[in-house]
């Protein structure tokens, strides 16, 4: 999903408690990890007048053999598409971008510059952007209760576009573009990914190729390894100061001195009774923006940049926190594992100033205690705002799939031998209260194995492709996981990993007044060019069969 969007979301993908102390009960407030981040640009009016909104009426529920959508229902809705037939020939195929947990408007690019406007004018195809099932403006519910996410679900959604590409009727194509007449070739990056690799093995008839950049197909419900790719690739002196960080504060809430957890606290401006998985977060994800990195400039998100800048500052960026010096100190030595260097205390007292006007401060024109900014939502009219499930509470739609299907949930809990850039003391069950609280849900009911029976990271299917970047936070979801079954690359099933790059880096591509202005890495111009390439050749196979016969 594009980076902005989410993480873009996220700047989305993980939310520590100290988003509390500033932000209304939502995404943000809960931890909610977003895989590609939300968008919020509205898209250039260019665009926007030369791909206008259509709708297509389609069944609210497709699957009324399954007990879980009871009580079902006969009743329509309209998914939002978007299309552009500027290269199109008879004969060409249709180059489906897939939405995902966002309001898909928000990646016409896609359709004209980026990769399905791009596959469309190389092999005459018409290129089409759907929008998913309770996200943008394709409610098929008017609330947002758990009665009306009902329907909200993978087998609903994949359903959606099969329908659509059975039976869609293009305004202004004369010819019959349905799938299996037509070659429908679905492309998706990150959630919507993990879609078009299970429309391909589970549809087969209806989708004749399927691309999946970025796409997450197996569903992990405690997903530690989100951090991986920052600890790995990002700046190492910059994650080496952080470990140090999470090792001190990690080491006194985790160990058995009370009053040395007590006076951690205490140092920080926080009562010793403030909860110390809370308190812990606020040393966490400071590389959290690090799936917002991306080669086009409009795309890129600065933020472990300027996090890592301020990091390194070796000089008090507050006069008034020296008088703490001491005391910082006393914590490291007592502590014991750190050596007691002036430019790891002055950073600790940096991190202090920080807290003290990011969450310290608002608390306190808030008119909260330290105690109550960090003891949830419930002490700040959250609890109330996670209750309201009005069609305006979009961002529960994402939250809903996590807690029934997805899991994805972040957490410190890595193995032993890995020193960690965030707190151990985020743990499952810790990062999972959402689920309750917004669902009335346990983690027993994210069944993940409703996602995972389709293959996994291991998931295969001919001219089924995976292009994941090899500094990307959600590999570790994806077929080129360090622990997925090794696979080569061939035409009929292409499996590539782009050198350095993050999250669908292949996706976006240059409009042409940026051409010679901005430069793409090779590695994803290499990369697009091959998807050029064998989507060609899937096309030579298409021609050689009859359009009616049964596909494989």
């Amino acid at each position: 999903m594009r980076a902005r969007l989410w993480m873009l979301l996220l700047e989305v993908t993980t939310f520590t408690v100290a988003d509390f102390a500033s932000r209304d009960f939502s995404p943000r407030g809960i931890s909610t990890p977003w895989l590609s981040q939300v968008e919020t640009a509205v898209p250039p009016q260019n665009l926007r007048e030369r791909f206008p909104t259509h709708n297509f009426e389609t069944s609210i529920d497709h699957l009324h053999n399954e007990t879980q959508y009871e009580p079902h229902t006969t009743e329509k809705f309209k998914l939002r598409y978007w299309f552009n037939k500027d290269y199109y020939k008879p004969g060409g195929p249709v180059i489906a971008v897939i939405g995902g947990e966002a309001p898909a408007i928000n990646r016409l690019i896609y359709i004209n510059s980026g990769a399905g406007g791009r596959l469309a004018k190389a092999t005459n195809g018409i290129t089409v952007l759907i929008e998913h099932r309770y996200y943008g403006e394709s409610f098929p519910v008017k609330n947002l209760t758990n009665e009306s996410l009902r329907f909200l679900s993978v087998p609903q959604a994949l359903a959606d576009l099969s329908a659509f590409a059975k039976e869609i009727k293009f305004p202004g194509v004369d010819e019959d573009v349905t799938a299996p007449k037509t070659a429908w070739i679905a492309y998706g990056g990150s959630y919507s990914g993990a879609l078009v690799t299970f429309l391909r093995k589970l549809y087969p008839d209806v989708w004749w190729g399927a691309i999946s950049s970025s796409g997450v197909p197996e569903a992990v419900l405690d997903y530690w390894q989100y951090n991986e790719a920052a600890r790995l690739y990002a700046p190492q002196d910059c994650v080496r100061i952080i470990q140090d960080v999470i090792q001190l504060v990690d080491n006194i809430l985790l160990g058995n001195n009370t009053s040395l957890k007590e006076k951690l606290k205490t140092t920080f401006g926080f009562p010793a009774s403030v909860d110390s998985q809370a308190f812990a977060e606020l040393f966490s994800g400071s590389l959290g923006g690090w799936q917002g990195r991306h080669w086009y400039p409009k795309e890129n998100s600065a933020s472990v940049d300027t996090a890592c800048a301020d990091i390194r500052k070796t000089e008090p960026t507050s006069s008034s926190l020296e008088s703490k010096r001491e005391a910082v100190e006393e914590l490291v030595r007592a502590e014991g594992s750190l050596k007691v260097d002036d430019d790891f205390i002055t950073r600790l007292l940096n991190w202090m100033n920080k807290i003290n006007k990011t969450v310290l401060l608002p608390c306190s024109l808030g008119g909260r205690s330290p105690e109550n900014c960090l003891s949830g939502p419930s002490s700040r009219g959250g609890r109330e705002a996670a209750t309201k499930t009005d069609i305006k509470q979009t961002w529960r739609s994402w939250s809903w799939q996590l807690c029934t299907q997805w899991g994805f949930f972040m957490t410190g809990d890595v193995t032993p031998n890995i020193r960690p850039i965030v707190t151990r003391l985020t743990d499952l069950e810790y990062s999972a209260k959402m689920c309750g609280t917004l669902f009335n849900r346990t983690l027993a009911q994210v069944d993940t194995a409703s996602i995972n029976q389709w293959g996994g990271v291991n998931i295969s299917y001919p001219r089924l492709a995976h292009i994941d970047g090899e500094s990307d936070p959600w590999r570790w979801a994806s077929p080129h996981a360090p622990y997925a079954q090794k696979r080569n690359d061939t035409i009929d099933e292409p499996f590539i990993e782009i050198e350095g790059a993050g999250h669908h880096w292949d996706t976006i591509g240059l409009e042409p007044e940026e051409i010679g202005k901005i430069t793409v890495p090779a590695p994803v111009v290499k990369a697009q060019a091959y998807t050029e390439r064998f989507v060609k050749k899937w096309m030579e196979d298409f021609v050689t069969q009859k359009h009616n016969s049964r596909f494989v």
